[in-house]
């Protein structure tokens, strides 16, 4: 047994799962990955690299992150994306979800914030449907999003400061499973939602097929950027024990939880890899995603949760 916690429910971190690598910007250093017997999460264990540089974790992501697209390869991403929406229709769900939420009136026209919103382009998707956008980065690409003349702080959730009850809709996608203390950046959403405002929670979950087959080539293992893969049920009680009300959770996975671990298992990197021919293999494996999401064993998961209109806020140090 490890002395480290389950960074999902704070029990012991539990037995050794699997020994995971950075396989996104390939590098020797392992990182251990350990399993809680009380809620099921996996925690990357950084206990041998106590200090992680922070390129190791935002590097990857930035190369990947262009703020500003050609006209053709606009397009190309467009197409791929209906594509993929019309053979795996429970990510057109997630998308769908948002714009039923402008009809609700405790929701919309109250300002969204959008948490880790890289180089704004859920910002900018939004604004255009009418939503007044705020947005938080720590990442190099806040720069990108602030040139699009979006409002964004270079910040993240674990030093934002906004006052409670600011937002009516607050988007986390893929966020949680970054943090090092993610019950504290929940409490935090929780006081910035205005009483029956929305959280919108998306991100990876280790009780899924794909954690399961591949292992330590699982594509959203994504050590050591991502610290604690959750269960479903560890992402639930994480949300209901700050206060919030689940409304509806959803499996959305798409095939990138799938064919990069393929790529993984024969020794490639995404980095060398073409973007044209990334999109290509996406759609590919887009029908064998469905699959999963129709049987509820998706890689990742969405968490629609609200503030109850009248509750007290529970009491946080964060």
């Amino acid at each position: 047994m490890s002395d480290s916690r389950c960074l999902a429910c704070g029990a012991d971190a539990g037995r050794l799962v699997l020994v995971a690598r950075d396989r996104l910007v390939p590098r020797p250093e392992t990182f251990p990955v350990r399993g809680c017997s009380r809620c099921g999460s996996w925690t990357v264990d950084l206990e041998s690299h106590p200090r992680v540089p922070p390129e190791w974790m935002h590097g990857y992501y930035e190369y990947h992150d262009p703020a500003h697209r050609s006209r053709v390869r606009a397009i190309a991403v467009a197409v791929s994306r209906a594509l993929r929406y019309a053979a795996n229709p429970a990510q057109d769900r997630y998308w769908r979800r948002l714009e039923a939420l402008r009809a609700d009136p405790l929701v919309f026209p109250h300002p969204l914030l959008d948490i880790g919103c890289g180089n704004g382009e859920l910002m900018l998707r939004l604004r255009g449907r009418g939503w007044s956008v705020k947005g938080i980065e720590p990442g190099k690409s806040a720069e990108a999003a602030r040139a699009r003349g979006l409002e964004v702080e270079v910040v993240g959730i674990e030093q934002a400061s906004f006052p409670d009850e600011s937002f009516g809709l607050v988007i986390a996608n893929h966020v949680l499973e970054h943090l090092e203390a993610p019950s504290q950046a929940v409490e935090r959403i929780f006081r910035w939602l205005k009483p029956g405002g929305v959280a919108l929670v998306r991100l990876p979950v280790c009780d899924s097929v794909a954690a399961r087959v591949f292992g330590r080539f699982w594509s959203q293992l994504d050590a050591p950027r991502h610290r604690v893969l959750f269960s479903r049920r560890a992402l639930q009680s994480l949300l209901a024990g700050s206060g919030l009300a689940i409304e509806e959770r959803f499996s959305d996975a798409y095939g990138f939880g799938i064919w990069p671990s393929f790529a993984y298992m024969c020794g490639m990197s995404l980095g060398s890899v073409p973007d044209a021919f990334l999109r290509s293999l996406n759609l590919l494996f887009t029908p064998l995603a469905a699959v999963t999401n129709l049987l509820g064993t998706g890689d990742q998961v969405t968490i629609i949760a609200r503030r109850p209109r009248r509750m007290a806020s529970p009491t946080s140090s964060a």
